[in-house]
């Protein structure tokens, strides 16, 4: 007897940058380097996971699907621990030093700007301060 294959949900995206930015930087990682732990896969989905996930299920409930309080506090958990642990490798790795609880400023500012504060200027090609801060402040011309 043959086991029937799950059902896939087949999703594709393509996305272009600018060649010289910190976004190509992250794609050509995610892409071509042989040293991850992950597959290239996992790495997003474990990505969009811990940071949208909780919010896709309550749009789900939203729209009629049925999804209890309980189970959206306890996947908003999962991902707030899941950051964590990542916030945790990042300091150790990059910054040890680092208090999270008390060197790290509150920001206030809205999640569409907060990716132009993540790439120190020193990173970025000279001249290209603009362009970075255009291509992740919400210019559609770099999503195809």
């Amino acid at each position: 007897m043959q086991r029937s294959q799950p059902q896939r949900y087949d999703y594709r995206t393509r996305i272009q940058v600018p060649m010289n930015s910190s976004d190509a930087v992250l794609l050509d990682y995610l892409k071509t380097d042989y040293r991850q732990v992950a597959s290239q896969k996992e790495m997003q989905l474990s990505a969009l996971r811990a940071y949208w996930l909780p919010i896709a299920y309550e749009s789900l409930r939203e729209r009629g699907g049925s999804v209890s309080d309980e189970e959206l506090s306890r996947m908003a958990q999962n991902c707030i621990l899941h950051l964590r642990e990542r916030a945790e490798v990042l300091r150790q790795r990059f910054c040890p030093k680092l208090n999270l609880r008390a060197d790290l400023p509150r920001t206030t500012q809205p999640l569409q700007n907060a990716e132009s504060a993540m790439v120190p200027r020193q990173l970025l090609p000279p001249g290209n301060d603009a362009q970075f801060n255009r291509s992740n402040n919400g210019d559609q011309n770099h999503l195809r």
